[in-house]
């Protein structure tokens, strides 16, 4: 199946939006799609999605430093339509895309050369493989919408397989220089073992079915649900976690397990707790056990952050490009790590750039624009609401400092009042 001239349009059309630096709202989306005749809201929301792949892989394959990339990612992600529509499939298997920023560190992770060839097997509207070249990446995925928006990108292979299922041997005579994936999160209807360890955690097994396609010398970025927790004696807690964690360590080289806090996944519909696990290939004796707790291992509450622990493993770009931190000489007795400063000197670069893109976005849209009515707490009927209005009256606050403008009091008000009323459903939801 192939999407419909005006799905195409349609996506088109929002793909053009993004570029040009518009903000949408879902009413503006569900809207603009009307125009071309599509209502139905999973139709609007998936298309909307593949818009932000097509902005996020542009971006991703730029000529410009790793830093300046990432940078207009993080506003890109910033700036996107928050999806609210959810399916009883997507539902059920607690299925959410990887915020463009994530998918981009991932994917810049386990980048090796020109020659390498990638394989994502949850692979959803393409969004974790923003970072890789499509012509050498393989992906798999079983929702029909999602495959149809598959198609409209130049991958190598486009397979239809259960993930939870054996790959190699069965379908790949080969396995892939790099995997990265973050499966749907749920529970299986049953339980598999792998070696001495059992498993009935969807996302656990989907992530050792994918490891099985890597070679041994491969790199893989896999995202899963959940913090790791530690007990009293710095262990990981009992359970399935351990478990999981138990057969990693034993089998692969895991460089970094990061806690994600769940509001960097606020744009995709949920503020759900996940880790990026980053693995650079497998043991060639199966033996280890997952590290005791250390300093080190904290959560990650924003996307710097999340830059410099990734950076940290050494990650590069397959072009070869590197930041202009890299140009600073640094000579045989210097006493600064020469990674280090490349590291510090990228961060602030990003920093620096996403300021600047804040300041320089905004350029073309009035300062004294009139807030919409969504920005009043009694017309939000759900968090996507209140989290837009919050989002549209911080905005606004932000564009009258940087013209030095007076801030109106009513903006501090409708602000509180929406704050006070996302906490209010948060305490529902507990």
């Amino acid at each position: 199946m192939k999407h419909t001239a005006k799905e195409m349009d349609f996506c088109n059309f929002i793909h053009q939006k993004i570029t040009d630096g518009v903000k949408l709202n879902k009413r503006d989306t569900e809207r603009f799609a009307g125009q071309f005749g599509i209502f139905d809201k999973n139709a609007v929301k998936e298309l909307c999605e593949l818009a932000i792949v097509f902005r996020a892989r542009n971006l991703a394959h730029s000529n410009k430093p790793l830093s300046w990339r990432f940078a207009n990612i993080v506003a890109l992600y910033r700036s996107q339509v928050n999806p609210s529509h959810r399916t009883s499939q997507s539902v059920m298997l607690q299925q959410y895309s990887t915020p463009a920023p994530i998918a981009f560190l991932a994917g810049t992770y386990i980048l090796q050369g020109n020659k390498a060839d990638y394989f994502e097997p949850s692979a959803g509207n393409g969004l974790l493989t923003v970072a890789l070249p499509t012509e050498r990446t393989t992906v798999n995925e079983i929702d029909v919408f999602r495959r149809m928006n598959l198609a409209e990108q130049p991958f190598a292979a486009q397979t239809c397989w259960d993930a939870t299922e054996p790959f190699i041997g069965s379908k790949f005579k080969f396995p892939f220089d790099g995997v990265i994936t973050n499966p749907p999160f749920g529970k299986l209807d049953r339980t598999l073992t792998f070696g001495d360890f059992p498993m009935n955690t969807l996302d656990h097994v989907m992530a050792i079915r994918a490891l099985d396609c890597m070679k041994d010398g491969g790199r893989a970025a896999i995202i899963i649900g959940g913090h790791t927790e530690w007990d009293n004696a710095g262990r990981i807690k009992a359970g399935k976690n351990r478990i999981f964690f138990s057969y990693l360590y034993k089998h692969y080289h895991v460089e970094d397990v990061i806690n994600i806090d769940g509001d960097l996944y606020s744009r995709q519909g949920t503020s759900f707790n996940v880790r990026l696990i980053l693995i650079d290939g497998r043991k060639t004796k199966p033996e280890g056990y997952p590290p005791l707790k250390s300093k080190e291992m904290t959560t990650v509450k924003d996307f710097d952050t999340l830059f410099d622990r990734v950076m940290k493993t050494g990650a590069t770009d397959e072009t070869g490009e590197t930041d202009e931190a890299e140009e600073t000489e640094i000579t045989e007795n210097s006493v600064i790590d020469p990674k280090r400063l490349r590291i510090a000197k990228a961060k602030a670069a990003a920093k620096l750039k996403i300021l600047k893109l804040e300041m320089v976005g905004m350029g073309n849209i009035k300062v004294n624009r009139k807030l919409s009515a969504y920005t009043h707490a009694k017309y939000c009927t759900d968090l996507i609401d209140l989290r837009d209005g919050a989002d549209e009256i911080m905005d606004a606050i932000e564009r009258r400092k940087r013209n030095s403008l007076p801030i109106p009091d009513n903006y501090y008000i409708r602000l509180k009042k929406i704050m006070d009323k996302i906490d209010k459903f948060k305490q529902k939801e507990k």
